[in-house]
């Protein structure tokens, strides 16, 4: 039996199972007493990662399906194997060694991995909206949000003769994004380092006293800046949805279907139903499929491109949600996958969107796995939802664990479970003073339900996550295209954030400072953003 510990944390969380040095199984019995304590307590906090390897012994997994049934959204599951291989790769160059990228895994952020007390993820490169990209292509580089032509014109879709041309066109809006988007965030992150170095973390991170760097300078041995992607299931939902009902059944004509768009697809309900029908991301449909790998590996060439991170390291992509999802719906009009404008997008980075997987669990994992690279990018994340009854007994386990086993065997590297019924989380939206102690599973992590009803986009996106065998085929989960209430006003209030005079005043000086002409910034003396 493997000497009894616990994998380190770092912000509170506990990390499970793993490998020793040697590339044994590191689960411990521990680590089921900690399993325990979390079924007895139903805590939101700290979340448990558990990675898995295939040399766990079964009692333990049971335990950990267990922690599962129990509803809390616990714990993560991240695929071991494709940790260790992400670290091998991603810091050759810095000298990591096997035994590091075995027995010093960690999450930083909520689901993306990096080495524990010799690296840090402070400093990103952003997070752009990929779905949005849809509409620059669609419109030509012109935003019918803002009513501006945001980038340079590149070819009208209705000149597009084929998908392909407007696919090309696509690409090309995409660089121009990213060109303006690595600018910002370089900005962004020079401003941090400056301002709000962070002195006595760095302190204990291995590699910043030796080079007298600071975390956001990139002073840790294995730093990392990285980039959140989010929302491209739903470019690539929408993507097919052009090719499918535009090009090749020729249903609908580039006008009928923008006439519709303009409309949030009011009084074009026949035409929604047309996109929301249209073959979709989850349903290991083969075309469908290599249409959304082809779209996240572009998405990967063309932000690496534009060359290095900011601490010059070969750039990486953290494809994962923050609920972004939430923050980007009132920006987005609505898309050609059927979702109107001011629902939340599709969460997590490989997920299903809601109401659109209907051949069953296993057709989900198996699109779910192989649409984005987990070992060149920085993980993927995935949520799935059952019903209590489904994950009951022995049978309900063997189900569960044959899922997880069969999803990271195919190269999925983070799955995680809501396990409670669509109607639960109704009642709980209309009677909460009912339900203080339901917790679900938001991005990386666990809250009350409670407590996320205040922006009911996120408790909207678990409840319309299609729930294993609870609809039959072809349906839909109740409201999962009805734009919520209150998500503008929501998303104002989250921006409304006081700016220090001093921060004012060191943007502007970086501003002529990087003679960044072509990036557009908002600057206001008191706020900043508005929704």
């Amino acid at each position: 039996m493997p000497t009894p510990r616990l994998f380190p944390c770092i912000r509170g969380r506990p990390f499970l199972g793993g490998y020793t040095a040697d590339g044994d199984d590191a689960s411990n019995d521990l680590e089921e007493l900690l399993m325990d304590t979390q079924i007895a307590m139903n805590n939101i906090q700290p979340t448990l990662a558990l990675f898995y390897t295939p040399k766990m012994k079964p009692s333990y997994l049971e335990k950990a399906a267990e922690v599962v049934r129990s509803g809390s959204g616990q714990p993560q599951f991240m695929n071991m194997n494709a940790a260790v291989a992400r670290s091998l790769v991603r810091f050759a160059s810095r000298g990591i060694t096997l035994d590091e990228a075995r027995t010093l895994p960690v999450i930083f952020g909520c689901v993306g991995t990096g080495i524990q007390g010799k690296g840090s993820y402070v400093t990103f490169e952003g997070q752009p909206n990929l779905a949005k990209l849809v509409e620059f292509a669609m419109y030509d580089g012109y935003d019918p949000h803002t009513r501006k032509q945001v980038f340079p014109n590149v070819k009208p879709a209705e000149e597009c003769a084929t998908f392909e041309e407007l696919y090309d066109a696509l690409l090309r809006h995409m660089d121009h994004a990213y060109d303006a988007q690595r600018k910002i965030s370089d900005l962004g992150n020079s401003t941090r380092e400056q301002i709000v170095p962070n002195i006595f973390r760095s302190c204990l991170l291995d590699g910043c006293i030796e080079s007298g760097l600071c975390e956001e300078a990139g002073g840790p041995k294995y730093s990392q800046s990285l980039c959140i992607t989010s929302t491209g299931i739903d470019a690539a939902n929408s993507l097919y949805a052009i090719k499918h009902l535009i090009y090749d059944t020729k249903q609908l004509t580039w006008e009928q279907l923008k006439k519709a768009l303009a409309a949030n697809f009011e009084g074009y309900e026949d035409i929604q139903k047309l996109c929301f029908g249209a073959p979709k991301h989850g349903n290991d449909i083969e075309d469908v499929d290599q249409l959304t790998r082809r779209f996240f590996r572009d998405v990967e060439r063309i932000y690496r491109s534009h060359g290095p991170d900011y601490f010059g390291y070969e750039a990486h992509m953290d494809p994962f949600s923050l609920s972004y999802h939430n923050y980007f719906a009132p920006m987005t009009g609505a898309l050609p996958n059927g979702r109107q404008k001011g629902v939340a997008l599709t969460d997590a980075s490989v997920s299903a969107m809601p109401g659109t997987d209907v051949n069953g669990s296993t057709a989900l994992i198996k699109s779910a796995a192989q649409a984005i690279d987990t070992v060149r990018n920085n993980c993927n994340h995935m949520n799935m939802k059952f019903l209590p009854s489904a994950l009951e007994g022995p049978s309900g386990t063997r189900m569960l664990l044959n899922l997880i086993k069969t999803y990271f065997d195919l190269g999925g590297g983070h799955i995680q479970f809501n396990c409670v019924s669509s109607e639960t989380l109704c009642d709980a939206q209309e009677h909460p003073q009912n339900y203080k102690n339901l917790v679900v599973r938001v991005a990386g992590f666990s809250s009350y339900f409670t407590c996320t009803r205040v922006c009911r986009t996120k408790s909207s996106s678990v409840r319309n996550t299609r729930t294993s065998d609870s609809y039959p085929d072809g349906g839909e989960p109740p409201d999962c295209r009805r734009p919520l209430p209150n998500c503008s006003t929501r998303m104002k209030c989250m921006l409304e954030i006081t700016i220090a005079p001093e921060v004012i005043a060191k943007f502007k000086e970086l501003l002529v400072e990087e003679d960044n002409e072509d990036a557009v910034f908002r600057i206001r003396e008191t706020k900043v953003g508005g929704g």
